[in-house]
């Protein structure tokens, strides 16, 4: 049972996630596994820059050729990339010595992330957006016809109709 302080760090995310129209604990999960993964990846680059610069060399890229770490990346066209390829990054997820799984640097050299441009990443954001949108209208609208539905039930048991 989570007490104090983890209990409300924990219910941190969980709102975070419920406000943004994600209720399901699946899609939560399937959220934050992403979110870890794009973490890794960026400290990974981070650690190469960091070593080319100590030792004066190119560093490795860990993230596609033709992309530009610096440049930020719309999280959405990410996502939608990653989702896209999950099969595809989950054979590249090797077991390490110790029984936990691991994504080393020559795995994710082989994942290629296609950069269609600014522009086309802001519109593909654009429309996953109201996509979302209406994803959230419709759970609100189904919510409501599933209260009257349970409230003509009750009436109906009830012989109130």
């Amino acid at each position: 049972m989570l007490t104090g302080e983890l209990r409300n760090k924990v219910d941190q995310v969980w709102n975070a996630f419920w406000s943004g129209g994600i209720a399901n604990p699946l899609e939560v999960i399937e959220q934050i596994t992403y979110l870890l993964f794009l973490r890794g990846l960026d400290s990974d680059q981070t650690r190469e820059e960091n070593k080319a610069l100590c030792l004066k060399t190119q560093p490795v890229r860990i993230y596609p050729a033709g992309t530009d770490s610096k440049q930020p990346v719309n999280s959405q066209f990410l996502a939608a990339c990653l989702r896209s390829q999950s099969g595809f990054v989950l054979e590249k997820v090797s077991e390490a010595g110790h029984g936990t799984n691991r994504l080393d640097a020559q795995g994710l050299q082989s994942i290629r992330i296609p950069r269609p441009g600014d522009a086309l990443e802001q519109s593909f954001a654009i429309r996953i957006a109201s996509i979302e949108a209406l994803k959230a209208t419709h759970r609100r609208a189904l919510a409501a016809l599933d209260a009257l539905f349970a409230s003509l039930q009750q009436q109906a048991f009830a012989g109130q109709l």
